[in-house]
Formats: structure tokens, sequence, C-alpha cells
């Protein structure tokens, strides 16, 4: 019994996990270092019910990491949104953009910059939310993908892109506790 125990709390644990998937640094990453970050409302998808924790955890793990004299957070965004339609169009036309194309509008960047006087956007997607099977095994996956692009120029300076997968038996895993621990890891990886 004892070591049915063991074997059922390994399984638990066991977490399908080896580094960031994509972690790329563009030309330029070395001499970049933002003052202020702005988080653009994060794309959710088809995972509504993640916004608001992965909105916290990005916003909060990013100020913790004191690399910022400031973090514009997307609520913060949201917020300035609701007040200015002409805001709302450039920033939606913005996160469009590039969500569709892979690259970013430099005029959109720059003007949003000179808005939020940053130095750097940081646009977030939820890739993967949700209980599922993987291999066969029940598992809680959380899926993230940051992309970090220069105000100034408009260039991506980095993206990271990464699902964490926990397998467990009969206990499900709490997913904001998940999306924690990958947000800590993106954001290890990110510049400053």
């Amino acid at each position: 019994m004892k070591q049915l125990c063991i074997c059922l709390l390994f399984l638990m644990l066991l977490s399908s996990c080896g580094g960031i998937d994509v972690n790329r640094s563009f030309i330029g990453v070395d001499r970049f270092h933002p003052q202020k970050i702005v988080v653009l409302p994060i794309r959710v998808g088809s995972y509504d019910m993640s916004r608001e924790i992965v909105e916290y955890f990005v916003a909060r793990k990013l100020a913790a990491t004191g690399w910022y004299k400031d973090v514009v957070d997307s609520q913060m965004v949201q917020s300035r949104l609701s007040e200015s339609p002409v805001l709302l169009r450039d920033v939606s036309d913005f996160v469009v953009s590039f969500n569709t194309l892979g690259v970013s509008n430099r005029l959109l960047a720059q003007k949003l910059g000179e808005v939020f006087q940053a130095q750097a956007l940081l646009l977030v997607n939820v890739n993967d939310w949700g209980y599922g099977r993987v291999e066969g095994e029940k598992a809680a996956k959380v899926g993230l993908t940051l992309n970090v692009v220069d105000s100034n120029s408009g260039d991506l300076i980095w993206k990271g892109s990464h699902r964490l997968v926990e397998e467990y038996m009969i206990f499900r895993p709490n997913l904001d506790d998940i999306c924690e621990k990958l947000v800590v890891m993106m954001i290890e990886e990110m510049p400053h």
C-alpha cells in the first residue's frame, strides 16, 4: 500500500517540461534594456476563463523581477482603451497585425510607446488551458506565448512559447498553479 501511495504521488507530481519550447532572441536584444513595459490585452482565444489569472500572474511576476521601473498591466491598458476609441483602434490594429502577419507595425508600435511612455510592448497569447489526455494519461495543460516588441523601432526582440503539462491520476492539479509556474519560467528567459 505504501508503494502504491508513493507511486501515485510521483505520478501526480510528474511534469513534462524541459525548458521553453521556443525561445528566440532577435537582433538588438543585447542592447535592449527597457525601463517600462506595457502588457497589451491578452489574447485568450477559446480559453476565456484563463484571462484574469494570466493577466494577474504576468503583471505580478514582471513587477516582482525589479527589472522595470514600471509595468503597465493589461487592466490599466483596458481602462485607457475604454476612455479613447482612437487608442482602442490603434491597439486592436497593432495586435491583429502582429498576430496575423507575425511582425509588428512599426508606426503603431511607436505610437503606443509614446502614449504609454514605454520602451517595450508585451503581447501574451494563451495557447492551451484545461484538462485532457496526453499520450493516454490524464493531464492538466497550460500553454502561453510571450512576444516582446521594442516600441521605439517596432522590432520583435524576443519570443517565448511553452506548454506545461502535469499528469495526474485522481486529483486534478490547479491550473492557476501551473500558470504561475509557467509565467515565472518564461519571464526568467525574457530580455531586460
